[in-house]
């Protein structure tokens, strides 16, 4: 007797968990806004209505059906990305360009620890982070921090340097008397300040990102950074 019992309450377990599943997968169907329009709208009156015609307590199935509709829109929560930042970064056109669908959300971060700890706190889904690159090799606050949390790779990419001197609209090459960027970046870019810009003063800033956002509000000023950061930023390349 109480094998049969166990047996049917086996069967309408899986039953449940089939149509919980099925469920989730027609509101997915619905797309992201609609999908949670609906799920919002089983809020009191419906799931109220649904209780009185079941002959259950509606605070219980209300409970039960918040529980349900988070399974459905945990399905539906777009990715969250955190990438090194700021924005207009290298490493934000490697996080565009692994991440290309629609939906996703990025967020720039200052340091690699700060992405990791991110990851490792569910703050998002993903982190994207600088490995190497082809001047100074590998990176090593992001090898020391692979070694010390429990985030591991799960997909690479590389991303073409190509470097901009971007200014205010307008500058002429021979009006720059001041360039800003990262020191790397700097060190990337050398033989072309000697052949072309030798004259000129070199600042270092933490980002080509920051010394772009920075070049474009100044005369005389430019910045070696990305054409995402020019573009960004108002700056001309």
């Amino acid at each position: 007797m109480d094998r049969d019992i166990h047996s049917e309450l086996m069967d309408i377990d899986k039953k449940i968990v089939e149509l919980i599943k099925k469920r989730a997968m027609l509101v997915s169907i619905l797309g992201y806004d609609k999908a949670v329009a609906f799920l919002n709208s089983r809020r009191g009156s419906i799931v109220n209505s649904i209780a009185y015609e079941y002959g259950l307590p509606d605070d219980i199935l209300l409970h039960i059906f918040s529980y349900i509709d988070g399974i459905a829109a945990a399905s539906l929560k777009p990715l969250t990305i955190g990438f090194l930042g700021p924005r207009g970064t290298f490493t934000e056109e490697a996080t565009l360009k692994i991440f290309s669908e629609s939906g996703v959300r990025t967020t720039p971060y200052i340091s690699i620890y700060d992405v990791f700890r991110a990851v490792e706190n569910r703050e998002v889904d993903y982190g994207v982070v600088p490995l190497e690159n082809s001047l100074e090799g590998s990176v090593g606050e992001t090898l020391d921090m692979l070694a010390q949390s429990n985030v591991k790779i799960c997909s690479e990419t590389e991303v073409r340097i190509s470097h901009n001197l971007i200014a205010k609209p307008g500058t002429r090459l021979d009006e720059v008397k001041v360039v800003l960027s990262h020191p790397m970046a700097i060190a990337q870019c050398r033989n072309f300040i000697y052949t072309r810009l030798r004259n000129v003063r070199i600042e270092t800033r933490p980002s080509t990102s920051e010394a772009v956002k920075e070049a474009i509000e100044k005369d005389g000023v430019a910045a070696i950074g990305s054409k995402l950061a020019a573009k960004l930023y108002g700056g001309r390349d």
